[in-house]
């Protein structure tokens, strides 16, 4: 368990050291130039995220802990990539839902959310770098550790723990926690960061457009009726389970297929 949480600690060390770097350089870049980079804010962000992405890449190499065999990027199949599909857009209105009731919690990184949602380069980090290189750290490296020492429902539980607390926001913990129990799901069954990468693009990309087309929205229920929006937590659990029991027979058929 102290080698996973370990991890996790140097890349928020990471994001924390070139944050400070970042900031100091502009302010001196200020100071010289007398050139004001507020309006640069949200690209400024958007590049510390990447550079502490990358930092963090070279020391999971460091550590042998880059998931670089090919099973890690496998396509399982494609029934089982549609499949997954289906249970990531299944699954987003229960995330809403989830959200919906935590609204009294503090929602910490609303602002910078807010602003990297509407740059083009900080929308490709949210939605496609961000889940690229979550699914690397969190399930081809932190859950591949714990499974390695723990059984697969207790390394599944601790996994989306260490996740949700890391986004270090009140309003995400929660959501992050049961998001993290699906991916590290999926990363058991399948072996492969596909499947995750797939999932983790569509929650992003959903919350990113939710945001530029419905500015003054908090939640699927404030942009439907209160039947509309049963409905559709109705359907939503329908095909979340009818997909999750169609994957978990053709991963039991993988598992179980004779050698």
């Amino acid at each position: 368990m102290k080698k996973p949480i370990l991890l996790v600690l140097i890349y928020l060390s990471i994001q924390l050291g070139i944050g400070i770097l970042e900031n100091s350089i502009i302010v001196l870049y200020k100071l010289i130039f007398k050139v004001d980079l507020t309006p640069y804010n949200t690209q400024l962000l958007s590049v510390s995220l990447v550079l502490s992405m990358v930092v963090m890449l070279i020391v999971l190499k460091r550590f042998n802990r880059l998931p670089m065999e090919r099973k890690h990027w496998s396509f399982v199949s494609w029934p089982y990539l549609l499949l997954t599909l289906v249970l990531a857009l299944s699954f987003i209105p229960f995330m809403d839902w989830v959200s919906s009731l935590l609204k009294w919690m503090p929602d910490l990184l609303k602002g910078s959310f807010d602003n990297m949602s509407g740059g083009f380069f900080g929308i490709v980090v949210m939605v496609l770098i961000g889940p690229i290189f979550e699914e690397v750290l969190f399930r081809g490296a932190v859950t591949e550790m714990l499974l390695a020492r723990y059984s697969p429902a207790k390394a599944i539980f601790f996994s989306a723990l260490i996740f949700g607390v890391f986004h270090l926001n009140p309003a995400q913990i929660i959501p992050a926690i049961l998001g993290g129990v699906v991916l590290a799901t999926l990363y058991y069954r399948t072996g492969s960061l596909i499947p995750g990468i797939l999932v983790h693009i569509c929650i992003n990309g959903s919350s990113v457009l939710f945001q530029n087309f419905y500015k003054n929205a908090d939640s699927l229920s404030d942009i439907m009726s209160g039947k509309v929006y049963l409905i559709v937590l109705i359907d939503a659990v329908f095909f979340f389970m009818a997909a999750s029991s169609l994957m978990k027979r053709i991963t039991d058929k993988k598992i179980n297929k004779p050698n």
